[in-house]
This record gives C-alpha cells, sequence and structure tokens, in this order.
C-alpha cells in the first residue's frame, strides 16, 4: 500500500507539478462535505470508513483485486498516467 505522501509524489511526477498530501482533521472534513451538500447518507457513510481506516489502516492485495477485476491490476503511477492522459483507466 502507498502512503499518502507516496500518492502525493506520483501525482507530482505524473502531473509535473507539485502536490503534497495533508491531513484533514474529521470534524473539518465534515463541515465542507455539509457545505457541498453531500446527502447525509453519504456523509455517514464516508465518516465510519474514515474512522475505521483511522483506527484498523487499509491494505489490499493486488492478487484479490485481480479475482475481482478479471485481469492484471496496474500500478496506482500507470492508472494516473491513463487518467491524466484522458485514457479510459477501467482497462
Amino acid at each position: 500500500p502507498l502512503s499518502q505522501a507516496e500518492v502525493a509524489a506520483v501525482l507530482e511526477r505524473v502531473l509535473g507539478r507539485p502536490v503534497q498530501a495533508q491531513a484533514v482533521p474529521l470534524e473539518k472534513w465534515i463541515e465542507n462535505a455539509r457545505r457541498g451538500g453531500m446527502a447525509p447518507y453519504m456523509l455517514e457513510t464516508l465518516v465510519k470508513m474514515f474512522v475505521y481506516y483511522e483506527q484498523n489502516g487499509f491494505s489490499g492485495n493486488s492478487r484479490v483485486l485481480e479475482c475481482l477485476i478479471g485481469r492484471p491490476a496496474t500500478t496506482f503511477e500507470t492508472f494516473a498516467r491513463r487518467a491524466v492522459s484522458g485514457e479510459d483507466t477501467n482497462g
């Protein structure tokens, strides 16, 4: 798994401009989401997910992902380059 700083570094390389990961306090995120019009159910669900990941971490397994999507997994950098170029990121 990539840290937020590693994701920012990949995006910086791909975009060719500075990108910095910043932690946003949960209460501030909730305030911004409400102000942006996020539906209450979506907000509640995302908050539960954020709290769970904060307490338990977030890790994945590319083999499981490959079984789920039925093709080899790609790196985050490959995904980001495809997204920036406008390529289909689903395949």
